[in-house]
């Protein structure tokens, strides 16, 4: 699975950073490392994590800003279930990033750097700049 280089192309359009992604699975020093069909428990927590948030209002009821980054050339998830996710949450942000595969940060300095000026705005718009610094404490 190491030689789908059809998948590991879908991650990063940056030759360089991709480069650096291959170099980084086939070292000998990392074969443990591997991108490739997922794990019968991977697949399983999914399944499951999806049919948590597939349930009518749960999304609804999320309370704390949230920040959804997409990469708009990504094929390894939905783009469409993302923007409708994204949609439902009262505090939900989504960014997405023209040109950007499913590893933004392993993306082109253009593309991470879109990322993290939203990030960081985030961050502190909806926790550093607070009175209460974003602690949120659960009733």
């Amino acid at each position: 699975h190491r030689q789908q280089l059809h998948i590991k192309e879908k991650f990063s359009s940056d030759p360089e950073r991709g480069q650096l992604q291959k170099a980084f699975f086939s070292h000998p020093n990392f074969n443990q490392l591997a991108v490739g069909s997922p794990t019968t428990k991977w697949l399983s927590d999914a399944v499951a994590s999806c049919s948590i948030l597939e349930k009518t209002g749960y999304l609804e009821k999320i309370e704390i800003p949230v920040l959804i980054a997409l990469g708009e050339e990504d094929q390894l998830i939905s783009n469409s279930a993302i923007r409708k996710a994204s949609s439902v949450i009262p505090k939900g942000a989504l960014l997405e990033i023209q040109g950007s595969n499913h590893e933004i940060l392993m993306e082109t300095d253009n593309i991470r750097t879109q990322f993290l000026d939203r990030f960081f705005t985030f961050l502190g718009n909806n926790v550093f700049n607070r009175p209460d610094k974003g602690k949120t404490f659960i009733q």
